[in-house]
């Protein structure tokens, strides 16, 4: 499954540090989405901390990573903030008309 990737703005960043279940760390913010079916919608995403990770900032353009999480076969959108700056695989594989 290839993942939906979305472009986003920051909007807010709690303080607080929270733990996954995996024992990793991180904070939670909400973006507001700035492209696709999503465009002016705000939710929540998450940016995994650890020492490979940039910070994020309020008022920084991210993308969104969609994941669909099933939990008690009620369906939710999750998202996780990537601070990278080079393309997705997909977008390039469709310029070149793959």
């Amino acid at each position: 499954m290839t993942a939906k990737v979305f472009g986003a703005k920051i909007v807010s960043i709690l303080e607080e540090v929270k733990t996954k279940s995996n024992g990793k760390q991180y904070l939670t913010a909400t973006v507001e989405f700035t492209d696709g079916p999503l465009v002016g919608k705000t939710y929540f995403a998450q940016r995994t901390l650890g020492e490979n990770k940039s910070a994020i900032a309020v008022g920084q353009n991210v993308r969104a990573i969609l994941e669909i999480v099933e939990r008690d076969g009620v369906k939710r959108p999750f998202f996780e903030i990537s601070t990278s700056i080079v393309d997705d695989a997909d977008s390039l594989m469709a310029l070149l008309g793959q």
